[in-house]
């Protein structure tokens, strides 16, 4: 076999290999159309812990607007944030619970309180900012029966 026969097969396993590496990544890569899971955002913290409240609020936002489904639960210290005329939580350059709990609400995601936390910390139901609502066991088991769910607790 002369040297420029090797050549040219070495070049056309080289160019085979990688056509055939692009077919495999290019299915591999391929999108889906709508993303596959669910988060749900635990958060126990409350405004003593900023941070905790701040990434757990700001993730679930997050995963929200890429097209995941999302849930957040309020319960312990957290339910503090879930009430009118409590404490807005703030960190450097964060945006504040108040902003991240309305962006929640305004893009239809779901956010739950604990009703004996509620209780426990001296609130009534009726004090809970709009568009958050008393968890109950059927409303938690509806929406986790269908996704496969990721948690996280902050």
């Amino acid at each position: 076999m002369s040297t420029r026969s090797f050549h040219q097969g070495v070049v056309r396993l080289f160019l085979a290999s990688t056509l055939l590496l692009a077919g495999v990544s290019g299915c591999l890569n391929r999108a889906s159309p709508e993303p596959e899971g669910a988060l749900l955002a635990h958060i126990v913290s409350g405004p003593d812990a900023p941070q905790r409240v701040l990434m757990g609020l700001t993730q679930a936002l997050e995963t929200s607007k890429a097209g995941y489904d999302v849930m957040v639960y309020l319960d312990v210290d957290a339910v503090a944030i879930a009430v009118r005329g409590g404490e807005d939580v703030k960190l450097m350059d964060w945006q504040s619970s108040r902003k991240l709990i309305a962006d929640l609400v305004a893009a239809d995601v779901p956010i739950y309180v604990c009703p004996r936390c509620l209780a426990t910390a001296g609130y009534q139901p009726e004090e809970l900012r709009e568009g958050i609502e008393l968890a109950s066991p059927d409303r938690l088991f509806e929406w986790t029966d269908s996704a496969r769910i990721v948690t996280l607790d902050h």
